[in-house]
Order: C-alpha cells, then sequence, then structure tokens
C-alpha cells in the first residue's frame, strides 16, 4: 500500500477472474480494503551541562518526530519550567506564558523530524547534588492526543568559592609608624560556607597593635572566627602592626602568611603585599645658583640647589603654579639640583618647595624661594649699567607715578626704592642661566 495515503482510503480488488478452454472468463465479486493513516508523533529532551553549577544555565534540546505514516497538523511542543529554574529564552518562536513555553510547529510530514531548544537558568543558592528534573513537556497535534516525554535530570553542583585580598596603608612607611592592613573577603560560589576563618601571621620587623572584628593574637598569629559567609557576601577586617625603629630606609614589609578557610573548602592563600620603609625628606634650604642666593627671576630659566636630609634617587621638586622643574639631579641624601621655568604671569613673592621620594612621602619648606621681577630690564642677558639707568631713572616713584616703572619694582610692591636696589646689587654683573 502507497503511503502516504489519506486515512479511510478504500482500496477495491474488482478486476479479478478465471477463464478455461471451454468456459468463459467467470469474474470474482469486489474486494475491499479500508487504509488507516496517522501520524505517530515523538518527543525527547537533552540537557547540557550536566551538572550544572547553581546559578548556571541549562540548554535542553528538545526533539520531536513524526514515525507515522500520515502527516500531522497543528503540532503544538510545550515545556513547563522545571522547579529552581527561571526562563532565559527558547528558539523556534517559543514563547513563555505561565510557566509553560509553547512552540507552534504547525504542520509536520510523516518521516520528518526538528528541534528546539529551552534555556533555564538554575536558582542559586541551591544545596548540592539538588536534581533538576525537566518532566514535564508533550508534543500534540490535531489528529493525536499529547505525546509526553521521558523525565530529563540535571544534576546541580553548588560550592562555596572563597577570595581573600590585602592593602597597606600607608605605604610607603616611616620606620616606627603604625602600618594598618585591611584584608578584604568574600564568597564568590553558589554556596554558603561555614566556620569561616581569617588567620594573619604578623610580618617581620613588625609587632602587633591591634586588630578589628574580635581578631586575637596567639604565636604570632591573629584569628578571626568569621563564622558562616553566604554565597556573594564579602567584608574585611583590619591588623594595624608597628613597624620596628630603626629600620634601614629601603627595607621591605612582606605580608605573605595570611589565608581564608572554612569547613566546606580547602585554605586560600592571600597575594604577598609588600610595603617599603623610607623616610620623610626635610628640606632646609634652597638657593638659585648664579647668585648664590633665594631669589628667583620672573620670567627665567635658574639653576636651583635644594638641601635638606633623606633625599632619595628619583625625588621630585614641585613648586606652585607657573613654576615647574626638571628632573632632579641627586647629588646625595643632602643635596638635590634641578632648572627652574618660571613663567611671567607667576606673581612676585615668597615661594613653597616641596621634595617628594619615590613612594611618595614629601616634605615642604614654606617660603624657600622669592619670585621677583628679572633685573634684566633691557633684555641683553646681562645685569648692567643698562639696568642700573633704568632703576635710577625711576628711583623713589610710586605706581601712581609717571615716572614709575613696574620693570625696575623688582619685588612689585609699588615703590622703587632700597629694597629694589638690594634685590638688583644680588644680581648686578651677572649674566643669567640659559640665555640666548
Amino acid at each position: 500500500v502507497n503511503t502516504p495515503l489519506a486515512n479511510g482510503t478504500v482500496i477495491t480488488n474488482s478486476a479479478f477472474s478465471i477463464d478455461s478452454v471451454e468456459t468463459a472468463p467467470v469474474s470474482g465479486a469486489a474486494i475491499t480494503t479500508t487504509v488507516t493513516s496517522a501520524p505517530v508523533l515523538t518527543v525527547s529532551a537533552t540537557d547540557a551541562p550536566d551538572p550544572v553549577a547553581a546559578g548556571g544555565t541549562i540548554v535542553y534540546t528538545l526533539g520531536y518526530a513524526n514515525t507515522g505514516n500520515s502527516g500531522a497538523t497543528g503540532m503544538i511542543l510545550s515545556n513547563t519550567l522545571p522547579a529552581n529554574t527561571t526562563f532565559v529564552s527558547a528558539t523556534g518562536g517559543g514563547s513563555l506564558a505561565a510557566g509553560v513555553v509553547t512552540w507552534p510547529i504547525g504542520s509536520l510530514a510523516n518521516g520528518a523530524s526538528g528541534s528546539v531548544t529551552l534555556t533555564v537558568r538554575v536558582n542559586t543558592p541551591l544545596a548540592n547534588g539538588t536534581i533538576v528534573h525537566n518532566q514535564t513537556y508533550s508534543v500534540a497535534s490535531a489528529q493525536t492526543v499529547a505525546v509526553n516525554g521521558a523525565d530529563d535530570t540535571t544534576t546541580v553542583n553548588s560550592a562555596p568559592i572563597l577570595a581573600i585580598a590585602k592593602s597597606a596603608a600607608p605605604s610607603p612607611i616611616r620606620a616606627g609608624a603604625n602600618l594598618t592592613y585591611t584584608l578584604s573577603y568574600s564568597n564568590t560560589g553558589n554556596a554558603g560556607a561555614t566556620a569561616v576563618v581569617i588567620s594573619d601571621t604578623v610580618p617581620a620587623n613588625t609587632t602587633f597593635v591591634s586588630a578589628t572584628a574580635g581578631g586575637s593574637l596567639a604565636a604570632g598569629m591573629v584569628t578571626w572566627s568569621i563564622g558562616p559567609l553566604a554565597a556573594g557576601a564579602s567584608g574585611s577586617v583590619q591588623l594595624v602592626v608597628l613597624v620596628a625603629s630603626p629600620l634601614a630606609r629601603g627595607t621591605i614589609i612582606t605580608n605573605s602568611d595570611y589565608s581564608i578557610d572554612s569547613a566546606e573548602t580547602a585554605p586560600t592563600v592571600g597575594a604577598s603585599v609588600t610595603t617599603r620603609v623610607s623616610k620623610k625628606p626635610i628640606v632646609t634650604s634652597a638657593m638659585e645658583l648664579t647668585s648664590k642666593s633665594p631669589y628667583i627671576l620672573r620670567p627665567g630659566v635658574q639653576d636651583i640647589l635644594v638641601t635638606g636630609t633623606d633625599f632619595e634617587q628619583g625625588a621630585v621638586l614641585s613648586l606652585e603654579a607657573g613654576i615647574t622643574s626638571s628632573p632632579t639631579v641627586f647629588i646625595d641624601t643632602m643635596h638635590l639640583q634641578a632648572t627652574l621655568t618660571i613663567d611671567p604671569t607667576v606673581m612676585p613673592g615668597p615661594c613653597d618647595l616641596t621634595v617628594t621620594n619615590p613612594g611618595p612621602m614629601s616634605g615642604t619648606l614654606p617660603a624657600a624661594l622669592t619670585v621677583v621681577h628679572t633685573m634684566d630690564i633691557s633684555g641683553d642677558c646681562s645685569v648692567d649699567g643698562l639696568d642700573l639707568n633704568t632703576l635710577a631713572r625711576a628711583w623713589g616713584t610710586t605706581s601712581t607715578d609717571s615716572a614709575f616703572s613696574p620693570e625696575a619694582d623688582f619685588n612689585a610692591d609699588g615703590i622703587v626704592d632700597g629694597d629694589d636696589l638690594s634685590l638688583f646689587a644680588v644680581y648686578f654683573g651677572l649674566r643669567l642661566p640659559h640665555c640666548p
């Protein structure tokens, strides 16, 4: 019998007879056979991954087929979301309503098959070993009743994942000062941890001062009993130690022996944290090298020598806005040299100078230098008689006088007087550095 063939088709066998030499043909009575045709639908599900982590996704592949001898119409595939999951997406036009995902497959010829996917997210937290059952899914058509698929199970893996990290402040630090370690911990896993304990060995060259959150010292180790830590939870504790003194500058304090542990996990060790022992530089004086004075000229480019203690290679100078410093020349721990560029917009007057060691630690000398108008009024790179002549012509004038010359008012106090002459005398006869 041909296939496919409409259900109820009647096959009639009416053209048969018997004949002989002596007789005419004798026909037999017609025989009819009714053909039965029907679709036979099947559906199955596979899951991936299995096992799955709590909070992860499961992709179900729903395969369907028509193994019957007739096509199916009005075919619908449905899948109720498994317990302990939430809907993420569905291919093939699947849509969610009231916890059930439905696909309108339509017509499916006999012998045809296909598949769609359903993605769900597993709840978290969820007990380790929980079984997710996908057992309420089926396929139906206008010609058939619903056909259910077999239970597809997925095992859930849940475990805490503990992490710990540390920061130190201040860094660098001076000998004899308190060093504070902040230990930050978290559970990034999908299950809670119990009996959580943090431990930290007091670093060499330090002594215990205090610990927050009930941390206690025993045999050189500080221990915190955190207790339970839920999935996704975090917190921090602090340890304060005193850095030994005296201690050589450049000594490295290393804190590398700290960890977090729980009843469900192996100890997790944190990354090593280092802190450099340094000293705060002390600035005692600064001198412009051409004039051997604390006066720097605006505008101008001038070399200075900075004197103090505890300077380090790579120390940086900083002054007020408009005054920039070249990289310093490290002479020794008591002397630095640098070239300053003074912008014309810098206001005359005292200027603070700060030395910052690598690390950084810094020291400032207030009013270390004084910015004044350049005495090179003529602009010939020398402070000489031409400039003195301009000063003499403006002598005794104030800013309200018509004969007043701002260029001769070196300290910008609004009067050309003995103070300006004293400043002029500092540079008189000198050629200015870095001048074309």
